[in-house]
């Protein structure tokens, strides 16, 4: 999660991380906000902005069969 609007304190969905019962990655994918990202809250989400300039629209999110 991302802080979003004045002051950052909104928050937005900027990664999504699925895995399986054995702990194995199904997905990993950054995604853009729709709204301007004020506060990457990187200490905790790992986010930087570098991340979310290649990371897919918030709708367009690849799921692997």
């Amino acid at each position: 999660m991302v802080g979003v609007g004045p002051e950052g304190i909104e928050s937005a969905l900027a990664r999504v991380s699925i895995v399986n019962f054995h702990g194995a990655v199904i997905l990993d994918q950054f995604v853009r906000p729709r709204e301007k990202v004020t506060d990457y809250r990187t200490w905790v989400s790992g986010v930087r902005e570098e991340d979310l300039r290649s990371g897919e629209p918030p709708i367009c999110i690849p799921m692997p069969l």
